[in-house]
């Protein structure tokens, strides 16, 4: 069976986003933001050097930080958080081998 796409993430050029291949840190502009199915918000970002990624931003179920959508380690809730605002991104690999996203910093 022959892979579908999301009409309305096709439609909202989504589809140019792709998933990060190498843990580290980025500068760059938050775009857009889309609703996941799992508890998770969609960030979709453009780094200063043209290229687009996503990460996803789960909802904490415990703590301080309760109900908010926020990298793993710091960082504001991005439920709130403006289009078109700059952010310093730092990821890493987790223990499964998957790039984490553990803080944002506004720039």
């Amino acid at each position: 069976m022959a892979k579908t796409e999301n009409t309305g993430q096709v439609s909202a050029g989504l589809n140019r986003y792709t998933r990060l291949e190498e843990a580290g840190e980025y500068l760059a502009t938050l775009r857009f933001t889309s609703w996941g199915k799992c508890l998770n918000l969609g960030c979709y970002f453009e780094a200063d050097d043209g290229n687009r990624f996503y990460l996803y931003a789960w909802r904490k179920e415990s703590g301080e930080r309760h109900g908010q959508y926020c990298p793993r380690e710091g960082g504001p809730n991005f439920r709130y958080i403006e289009l078109g605002t700059r952010w310093l991104i730092t990821t890493r690999l987790n223990s499964k081998g998957n790039i984490d996203w553990v803080t944002a910093e506004e720039q």
